[in-house]
Formats: structure tokens, C-alpha cells, sequence
């Protein structure tokens, strides 16, 4: 196997809610579905900065108690990359929302409320991991 990428996702947390965003109608990949913030890990870049720049790139938000949460590792559809996909939870601290070209709106939802939205499996099985 030669192709092993790295995704790394957030969910974070304020007032009990957490941070869904819509991907644009135009997207590559699920297009119109709700995701969470994150992104690809850049070569030789380390997973915690990786979080730390795309939450700060897609949101702009201030975060706190940023930790690992669950990982999953899996083959795609076609058998033809290794997906390891991580996500962290962390705490919302402070700022307001930024969207980046990435997502079109973003809503605080609830755990039950994000798994009633349209979104890929491995974000709901990150999500249904939340206590």
C-alpha cells in the first residue's frame, strides 16, 4: 500500500453544543452535507498543529483543552488509500465565527440534532462517541 493520508477533525464544544458546518454546493466532496472543522495533514506537519491551523483557518475561533478523542482507520472505497482520521474535542474560548471559502454557514447544534444532519459516516461516529 502506497497512499496513506491523514484527516484531523474537531468538535468543539460551547454551552453544551457543538460546531457543525455546511460545505458548499460546489464541493468536491459532500457537496451540501454538514461537516466538522478540519482538514488533511500537511507532509511532515504534526497532527496537533495540523488541528490548530485548520480550526484557526475554517473558524477563527480561540479553543481550549484541545485532546485527542477517537481515531478511525480504514481503507477507502476503492481499496486504494489508507485513511487514519482523528478527532479531537476541545473547548470553545473565545471569538466568533469565520468561515473560510471552505463551508458556506455554520450553526451550535446538539449531539442528536448533528446526527440528524446530513454528513459523512466517520464525522457521525465521531460524533455518537461524544458522552
Amino acid at each position: 500500500m502506497d497512499k496513506v493520508r491523514v484527516l484531523v477533525k474537531a468538535i468543539i464544544i460551547k454551552n453544551g453544543k457543538l460546531l457543525a458546518l455546511k460545505r458548499p454546493k460546489e464541493a468536491y466532496s459532500r457537496p451540501n452535507a454538514w461537516d466538522l472543522p478540519g482538514g488533511n495533514l500537511d507532509f511532515g506537519e504534526e497532527a496537533n498543529a495540523a488541528i490548530e491551523r485548520e480550526l484557526n483557518e475554517e473558524t477563527s475561533l480561540k479553543i481550549k483543552n484541545l485532546r485527542p478523542f477517537h481515531v478511525i482507520s480504514k481503507l477507502d472505497e476503492k481499496k486504494e488509500v489508507f485513511w487514519i482520521e482523528i478527532c479531537y474535542l476541545c473547548d470553545y474560548d473565545m471569538g466568533e465565527v469565520k468561515l473560510s471559502s471552505e463551508h458556506t454557514e455554520y450553526k451550535w447544534v446538539t449531539k442528536d440534532e448533528f446526527l440528524k444532519l446530513e454528513s459523512a459516516d466517520y464525522l457521525m461516529e465521531f460524533v455518537r462517541h461524544i458522552s
